[in-house]
């Protein structure tokens, strides 16, 4: 297991989806956390290979310190700047961690 990102931004998406998850009650919205719940896991498994690209990895640091700050506009400037970087090799889960902070951000 090469396990490249420490435990904290991991758990801070798991923590993200869980609250995510805990008010989509609807049958659409159960949907959603399903295929998030599935896109999320392949993230990790990608993770544990060694995957994505050491350019990305740094970022995925950052993403996961603003999740655990809650910081959820600095969240998404790192998406955004993910998205226009490094589309290539992350929309299988980009556009589900936007939607993430999407919906956690209305929590707040």
């Amino acid at each position: 297991m090469h396990l490249l990102l420490s435990p904290i931004p991991l758990q801070s998406v798991m923590q993200l989806f869980s609250d995510c998850a805990s008010v989509s009650q609807a049958p659409g919205k159960r949907r959603e956390m399903d295929r998030a719940s599935q896109v999320l896991g392949a993230l990790f498994w990608s993770l544990n290979e060694g995957e994505p690209s050491e350019g990305v990895k740094p970022k995925l640091q950052q993403l996961g310190a603003a999740f655990a700050r809650q910081d959820w506009d600095t969240a998404l400037q790192i998406q955004m700047g993910l998205t226009s970087t490094d589309w290539d090799k992350c929309k299988s889960w980009l556009s589900v961690l936007k939607r993430l902070i999407k919906q956690r951000q209305t929590m707040s």
